[in-house]
């Protein structure tokens, strides 16, 4: 058992200081420390309990996933036991994830204001990049110019969620809107 917030402070320390620094660290932070909230102790019941929660609030299957991973490091970095075995982690069908995608008419509209101009020079490029390569907002933040290259016509994607970093061909079409970016200015996650 926790016990009171006091107590609960220094497993989110820890588990902080185990982060590599970097934009998603504080978006990590954030799920241990809500389980760590809602949670009277670090035993498998109040794991059970959180992620039967976060269903009842419509988390989505991937956010459900991705919490139990948060808490499952948490444990580790904390040398507090794993109250799970291999593959009872929550399990995400196909079905279940739900991620409307925008029409193709709207894309239409949204390419061809880029096309005409009507959008600034940030809104154009993370157009081209969310439409052609299919980018998160977190893996738009962390292009750097380094990760693109423009003799070669490719680029450069770190992903966020343990997919395969890879380089990509760069359309003729995109070229003119990434050249012309600063790959150096700083976003926010919110803010993108």
């Amino acid at each position: 058992m926790m016990g009171d917030k006091m107590n609960k402070s220094a497993p989110l320390e820890k588990y902080s200081a185990s982060l590599l620094d970097g934009k998603n660290r504080n978006h990590y932070v954030s799920y241990a420390r809500g389980f760590l909230d809602y949670a009277d102790g670090l035993d498998k019941e109040a794991v059970v309990n959180y992620m039967a929660k976060l269903r009842r609030k419509g988390r989505s299957p991937g956010t459900v996933s991705f919490t139990f991973g948060v808490i499952r490091r948490l444990f580790v970095v904390n040398g507090i036991e794993w109250p799970f075995r291999r593959g009872e982690a929550p399990q995400i069908s196909e079905r279940d994830e739900h991620r409307p995608a925008l029409g193709p008419e709207l894309l239409r509209i949204m390419v061809g204001a880029a096309i005409a101009g009507k959008l600034n020079e940030d809104e154009a490029t993370f157009l081209a990049l969310a439409t052609t390569y299919g980018l998160r907002r977190a893996e738009m933040l962390e292009l750097k110019p380094a990760d693109l290259d423009f003799q070669a016509k490719a680029i450069f994607v770190s992903t966020v969620k343990h997919g395969r970093q890879r380089y990509h061909l760069m359309p003729p079409e995109i070229g003119p809107y990434l050249e012309a970016h600063d790959f150096n200015k700083q976003y926010s996650l919110t803010g993108m």
